[in-house]
Parts: structure tokens; sequence; C-alpha cells
């Protein structure tokens, strides 16, 4: 047989080539309701068997009664409601036998409100349809008057009468259908308005399924297994469909069943070697147990790396192979999956210590590219949107030519909505939907990592897979803030619990991201509903947050945990303590924390911007001109961090810092003290910028060491001045780290330029005989002194503004030529003017604080304009990205790493070299931050500390 130009010779050429190969469908025996005489097919072993041979000639005589439907009502156009596989499958055949276009319709919302606004934006869409349903739901289409609605016993009873009119010139001539013609449509989720219907036409799916099983190996000596509804691409198109394409058995089990007997699927796989398969990534961490399976394709959501890593180690002891999983991305518009990891998952994601699974390369049948906002292509490693262009690309949306325009670019490829990068062996990695990124203070989160934090901390009171993380502006405020919803465990009047449960929340999504949540709701389980992929719909819950569906959820929830924190609190008394919670309470009080004396700011959820606001705030409510950073660190609990801000009252003290007058300084910064911990501490050393904060997030992940951090000298005017070389520099920094820490061995680690710094202390160190076992740079090479001569105020002023999250990183270094052209007062004014009001207020920052920092980190550059370095050290270790094209010479990774970060050959006897993701100022921020540490703990444990 020819080549099939569109689906009914699929089934054709399946029924001619494996006429006993077919689809087994197992439905529990009440659940069947397909009566009517050419609706019946062979039943054995509690499952019936559609052959492909009996399900084509069941559906043509079926057939006729559709084409008298449609022709009655001038309409191709079915909506098919049905809640079966085997309703789905015969009556999916019978419209196509037809010549009529199926319109899969998937469960209607319980909400009696939602469920008749869906119907009648449904009638309109598609220009009132003909609607196919079963007896037990035909009454969920009451209240709506005028529907063409037939039941399957109606469509039985009539069919003499329907005859008649199918005997008429028919709308449908089968014989006509041509490739491009729309096959089925497929309705969105809707989740954000009115659904969409996806327009599939016949070759578009051909070439979905023959790039498939190119791409997979397919034939007819697999067998697939489904158990998601037909109403879904991932059923339709990933199995159902695919299947049929190379005449191999498919089997169908319920979604519910599945859901809540997972041991059901893995009974079928091995009881009809089924080879091909699809799950999400919930349902993976459900499984433990099975012996034979080639492929299971998982998408609809990102894959977490740890968990397809256990489930295969645990399945190879059953000779599961290596690389069964299959991450893959796929949409209603492009016919399911398309873009897969066909060949290594996990081994790959484990060995670029990915926190989410990377997705592989597109099918035959489809390009992909991923662009920056100026439409631009995106380079190796950089995060833009993805966009796809091929032959299994939808035509576009039914009846909405607006969303269809908009779907689209002008040279006509379609803009999936997904943030992206191409690594630089070619394949896609997703870093989150745009729409759905929380955007805090300039920070992209993705939602799914905070998930996955929140799903690791095995939270006793938190249901496993039921909770949702999404970004929230309230009314007034200059940023998002992150709000979390999930299915509690626990009796809702339980105050405790909550608390307990909340707090741990909280604990999971600071060290993730530093970031505390703005509020955290328990739910019902009814508001809580997943979708036949087992997923919870996060635009759908956003918006029931915002239009005030879960406002008593909220009011009982913060009168509980005003209960819990009652318990608690302890009161400030003294005027510094008063002041310390007061304004604590402004900075965290949205979050409905109750916080006394015995708070830790740590626990709180403190960002490194979040510490600077409260120093500068500190200053002006007490009269102190300036309070060290350094406190805050050093005594994060309020009742600690109180006394020595009271020594430096001018009410307690009759010494005021004199600008310029040299002091003792200590750069030495307690990141995490860790008490009780005996492990090797380590030492951080800031990059260019000068400030530490950067590291507070790493920091919070280790546990198991005191965390120091060394800090540039002149933000605040008692320090005595700026340094005014190197080698003074670098003696003070020895000098407080041998205050702290007398002997070895030794655990140092540079940002940036704090490389250079490092290196040079090591040398020290080394010399007097003490042992460094553990030297870490990052993004560094040795040789800096021509970079150093390009810095200028202009470039740092810019950078402490983007930090500040006072303008984008893009914007910041896009308009950095135009800058140099301003006076710096100039520059300044652009700053204050382009910054959110709010934001300004908020860190209480003022022209003279950034021009100083500004001037610090240049003075930085200025003493290291003749550094070159000489000597060796004994091992180093480092992290390594792209390269900031434009700053520096190099235009891509390797060459960054074979003509600049591979010259510490030259000074290091064991040197290590270890290309982490993000950008040099992003590599250890969410959401890199996880895959940073996990290269980072790995080194640190290798390196015997």
């Amino acid at each position: 047989m020819s080549t099939p130009q569109n689906l009914l010779q699929l089934l054709d050429r399946a029924a001619k080539d494996a006429p006993s190969n077919g689809v087994f469908i197992y439905n529990p025996e009440w659940e069947r309701d397909h009566s009517t005489g050419f609706s019946t097919y062979e039943d054995s072993n509690n499952a019936t068997k559609l052959t492909y041979s009996g399900l084509r000639q069941n559906t043509q005589q079926e057939s006729i009664a559709i084409q008298g439907l449609l022709q009655m009502n001038g309409n191709k156009i079915v909506l098919l409601h049905v809640d079966d596989h085997l309703e789905g499958v015969h009556w999916f055949w019978a419209i196509i036998s037809a010549g009529g276009i199926p319109c899969l319709s998937s469960s209607f919302s319980k909400d009696d409100k939602q469920r008749l606004k869906h119907i009648n934006m449904l009638q309109k869409l598609l220009n009132n349809p003909t609607i196919i349903t079963s007896n037990k739901l035909v009454g969920e289409f009451e209240g709506i008057d005028r529907l063409q609605i037939w039941t399957f016993n109606q469509i039985d009873n009539a069919r003499d009468t329907l005859a008649t009119h199918a005997a008429e010139a028919p709308l449908c001539a089968v014989s006509n259908i041509k490739g491009s013609d729309i096959a089925v449509l497929m309705l969105t989720s809707g989740s954000t308005g009115h659904a969409k219907a996806v327009c599939l036409s016949h070759s578009q799916i051909i070439a979905s399924v023959s790039s498939k099983s190119q791409l997979h190996g397919t034939s007819s000596k697999d067998t697939f297994l489904n158990w998601t509804g037909l109403d879904h691409v991932a059923n339709l198109v990933e199995i159902h469909l695919h299947a049929l394409s190379v005449s191999a058995n498919q089997v169908h089990l319920p979604g519910a069943e599945v859901l809540h007997n997972p041991l059901s699927f893995l009974e079928k796989i091995h009881e009809h070697r089924v080879s091909y398969t699809f799950a999400p990534n919930f349902f993976l961490g459900t499984l433990l147990d099975l012996s034979c399976l080639r492929a299971l394709i998982s998408g609809g959501e990102a894959n977490v790396v740890q968990t397809c890593a256990e489930l295969t180690k645990i399945l190879q002891q059953y000779n599961a192979p290596e690389s069964f999983i299959r991450p893959g991305f796929g949409m209603t518009e492009t016919c399911a999956g398309s873009i897969y990891n066909a060949i290594d998952c996990p081994a790959y994601d484990i060995e670029q210590c990915s926190e989410f699974a990377n997705l592989g390369k597109p099918i035959p049948d489809l390009q992909v590219r991923i662009v920056r906002k100026d439409g631009s292509s995106a380079h190796k490693g950089e995060i833009g949107e993805l966009q796809v262009s091929g032959a299994v690309l939808f035509l576009g949306y039914y009846n909405n030519k607006e969303e269809t325009e908009k779907a689209f670019t002008e040279d006509g490829w379609f803009r999936t909505g997904d943030k992206g990068t191409i690594d630089t062996n070619g394949r896609l990695c997703l870093t989150g939907r745009e729409k759905d990124l929380v955007i805090v203070n300039g920070l992209n989160l993705q939602p799914q990592g905070i998930e996955s934090a929140i799903q690791k901390a095995n939270i006793p009171g938190v249901t496993s897979t039921y909770t949702v993380v999404f970004g929230h502006r309230p009314a007034g405020s200059h940023t998002e803030v992150i709000i979390v919803v999930y299915l509690p465990t626990y009796d809702l009047s339980d105050p405790l619990i909550r608390g307990e449960t909340a707090t741990s929340i909280a604990k999971a999504t600071v060290i993730y991201c530093g970031v505390r949540p703005y509020k955290i709701i328990p739910l019902e389980a009814s508001l809580l509903q997943k979708s036949t992929l087992g997923k919870l719909s996060r635009p759908k819950i956003r918006k029931a947050f915002e239009e005030g569906l879960y406002d008593e959820f909220v009011r009982i929830d913060e009168a509980s945990m005003d209960n819990y924190y009652e318990l608690l609190f302890v009161p400030p008394i003294t005027d510094t303590e008063i002041a310390l919670v007061e304004l604590c309470h402004e900075l965290f009080g949205a979050n409905k924390v109750q916080i006394g004396i015995d708070s830790n700011l740590l626990a709180l959820g403190a960002s490194s911007i979040d510490l600077l606001t409260l120093k500068m705030r500190l200053q002006k409510c007490l009269g102190i001109s300036a309070i060290p950073i350094t406190h805050f660190f050093s005594h994060p609990v309020l009742r600690d961090l109180a006394h020595p801000i009271a020594a430096l009252s001018p009410r307690t003290s009759n010494l005021p810092a004199q600008p310029g007058i040299a002091s003792d300084y200590d750069p030495v910064v307690i990141l995490n003290p860790n008490i009780g911990s005996t492990k090797t501490p380590i030492w951080f050393i800031h990059p260019g910028m000068g400030e530490i904060l950067i590291f507070m997030n790493l920091s919070r992940y280790i546990t198991d060491r005191p965390v120091y951090a060394l800090r540039a000298r002149g933000f605040d005017a008692s320090d005595g001045g700026y340094y005014t070389s190197m080698s003074e520099m670098i003696l003070s920094y020895l000098s407080g780290i041998k205050r702290v820490q007398p002997h070895g061995p030794y655990a140092l680690f540079g940002y940036s330029f704090g490389s250079i710094l490092t290196f040079e202390i090591t040398k020290i160190l080394e010399a007097s005989g003490e042992e460094v076992k553990f030297l870490g740079t990052i993004d560094q090479p040795p040789h800096f002194k021509e970079r150093a001569r390009t810095y200028d105020w202009y470039e740092c002023a810019m950078t402490v503004a983007f930090f500040l999250g006072l303008m984008g990183e893009g914007y910041a270094y896009e308009n950095l030529p135009a800058m140099r052209k301003l006076s710096q007062e100039e520059v300044l004014d652009h700053i204050f003017e382009l910054a959110p009001p709010g934001r300004l207020a908020e860190l209480c920052m003022t022209r003279e604080k950034l021009d100083n920092w500004a001037e610090l980190a240049w003075k930085l550059k200025v003493i290291a304009r003749d550094y070159d370095p000489e000597g060796m050290v004994n091992r180093m270790d480092v992290f390594y990205t792209g390269p900031l094209v434009g700053l520096v010479k190099a235009n891509t990774t390797e060459e960054w790493r074979r003509d600049f970060i591979g010259m510490w050959d030259e000074f290091v006897g064991d040197v290590r070299y270890y290309e982490v993701k993000g950008t040099h100022r992003t590599l250890i921020s969410p959401p890199y931050l996880v895959g940073f540490w996990q290269v980072f703990s790995r080194v640190l444990n290798e390196r015997g500390l």
C-alpha cells in the first residue's frame, strides 16, 4: 500500500498489514455505555479487543449514521464527549470514517457556572456542532438549550432515518480528503481564559507519528501502553495513532485506576510485554517495580533528574535498560512529543549536574530555535524563547484568527511560550514558561524548581505532588511575590501542625531561592483537581487566587498562624530591640510572620537585599551613620544583633565614625556559623564588586561546616577608605583568615576577581607549610590586567544598579556605551529615574551610597591593572561558564575554556575544570544554584572535605 495521505488510510494500512493486531481496552464492566449494533467487540480476560480490521469494519458501518447527522446539521464538526477508552476510540474512527472532524471534549468542571460558561463557549467556537455523548454523560449538558446533542442509543434508534439523510448529497466526501485538511480539533486547557481549538491536519499527524517512529525505532513488534484520555495528544497521537501507524498492539488502562493503584500499570507492562508508554514526572516517583521496558516517554512537566536516577537504579535490578526514561517536549500544537532525549537519560544529566532533565533533540520533521527578545538567535547556553517550525506543526486555532496570528512570528515560527537554552551539545533545556516565571526584584524564579524543593523536603504535612507555586503582584508593590498552595495531610483545625508545616515550606523555599513565600495556603482537595495527565493547572489556580476564591482559606490560615506565633512570641524590650522588630515587621510582616527578639533573620528568609535594606533603615531610624553589614551575619538572631547596634547609637557612643580615618578593619563575615561542626571551614572571597552578599544563597546549602566570607574595605565611613594595593588587600584577608583559623587544612573559594586573591593567599599559605585542600575559583582566568584596564566607574555603577534590582542585566550592558557619553552625575540621574520608586525607598538607597559602591568596585580594578600571575599552587578546581560576549575576547564557551580559563594550567599542579550553567553573574543564583551546588559538593568530597 502506498504511503497514507490521511488518517483513514492509516487505519486501512494497519487493518491490511496486521489485521489481528489492535487495541486492548480495560474498562470496568459497569462503566460501559457503547450500546449500538456496531460498537460490540471481542471481550476476553476483562478486556475488550478491537482488532484493526474489526475497528475499520465496525466504524465504517457506524459512519453512515454519522454522515446523516452531519448532513442534517450542515456542520462537519462533531464534539465527542466521552469518559471511556472504548467509546472514545470507536466514535473517533466513526466520525473520521464519515468524513467529519472530531473535536475531543475534556471533562467538564464540577462548578455549574464554569461548566455552562465552557459549553456556551464551545457552541460559539465550533458553530453549533453535532454533539455525541453517552447516556451517562448527557446530563452534563443540562441548562443549555438548542444543542444538537445525540446519545449513542438515540443514534442507534434513528439509524434508518439518518441513513436516508446520508444518502443525500453528502456534506463529507471521504474520497476527497486531502492531507492539508483538518483531521481533528484538540482543545487547549483554557487555563487563562477560553479554550482554543487546535487544528491538526492529516499530513501533520502522519508526519508526527512517522518522525516519532523513526526516532524511537518503533515497529509492529512493539506494544504501546496508555492510561490517559483520548482528549489529550499524549494518548491520541503519542500512543494511539503512533501505534496504529506501525500496526503495533496497544493497551489502554483506566486513568483513575492507574493513579489509584500504580501497580496495575506495572502488571500490564509485564503481562503485555509493553515496550513504549508515557508517564509524567510526578508518576515516575510512584513506580517501585518493573521487569521489562524499552521506552517510557515522560513529559507534560519538567522531569527531576533525581527522580529519574532513583527509578532507573531500582529498575536496573530487574534488567531494565540503562536509559529507558525518555524525557520529551510536546504540545497539542506539535502533535504531542516532538523533542526527546532518546539516548542517555539520566546519565547525561547527572554528568551535567542538572536539576531537571534535558529534552534532547527534535524529531526529523521539526526544527527548533532559541531567540532573544529582539528576534535574533541566542548563543548556545543563552536563555531565550523556544520557537518551532516544521511539518508536524498545527495549522492554526479554529475560528480564532487573532490568536493564530499572535502565536506565529512573521517568518512563520510558532511561539511556544517556553523559555530555554540549547547546550553545547545541541540539546534543549527548558527553564520554564514565560508566563509562569516569578520575577522577584528582577530575579527570575522557576515555580517548578520551588515545587521540587518542597517535594524533596518530604514535609510531613504536605501531600506529595499536590503543591503549586505561582507569582502574584500585590496592589502597590513594585515586584512580584511567591504564593504557595498545597493539599495538607493534617486536620486543618490543628494550628500547631499547620504552623510547623508552613515553617518547613518557607525554609525549603528560602534554601532553594533565598526568597520567603508571601503566602502559604492549605486548600481543600476539591480545589486542587488534577487533569487527565495528573497535573495541577498553575494558571487556573493563580487565577482563582487573584479572583478571591481562596480568600476565606487565607483568612482562616492567618488567624490560625496568629495563634501559632503567639505561642512562640517573645516581645522586644529595649529601644534597639523595638526598632529592630518593627523594621523586620515592615520587611517580613506581609508574610503574616510574628516576629520577636528570638527571631532569626536567616530563618525569616532574609535575602542579601533584605539585609542591605534593614541596615539602611536602621541607620536612619536610630541616627547611626554606619552599621557594618558584618553585624547582621555575625548576629542573625535579633536579641543578639541588638547589642552591637546599640553600642553604635549616638546616645551610647562618644566616638562617631570619621570618614577617611583608618580603623582596624576586620574583613571577616560569618555567613553560616554551623555551630558544633568539626569539618574544615570554607572561606568565600568576593568578586569585583567587593560585596559578599552574592554568597548568601550558596551558604544556606552548607550545613556541615562553618562558612566565612571576606568583604572589601570601604563600604562604610568607619572602614578607613578603600584598599590601595593588591598586597595590602591580600595581607588584610590573610590576617583575617589566620585570626579565625590559625592552621589548616584550608578551603578557599574565590568568585571572579576573588579568584586572583584566593590564588595569591594560597601561595602564601603553602609557602609557610600549611595545606590548602580546596582552592576553588569561579569563571576567572589567571591573566586579569588587560580586562581590569577596560573597567571604569560607569560599568561598575551599572553593575551595582543591576545587582540591586534597579534595572535588568540586559539593559545595564546594552546601554553601557551610551552611559559612557554622560557625566557621572547624569548616569546617577538616569539610574534613579529608571529605578522603581518603591525599590529605592525599600533600600533607602541614595545617590551617595550608590556612587560610593561604584567607586569602591572601580578602585578594586585599578589596583589590579598591573597584576601578573606568577608561581605555583598545588591544586585548583575551576568552575566556569560561557563568556560575557562583547566584554571579553572569547565568543564561545570553547574559546573561553581553551584560550583564557585554561591558562591556569601554567600555575597549578593539579587543576580540574567544571563547566556549569548560567551566566558569569547568575551561576550561583536560582535557577542555576541547585545544579552548581551538586557540582560544588561533589568536588569538596573528592578533595577530602
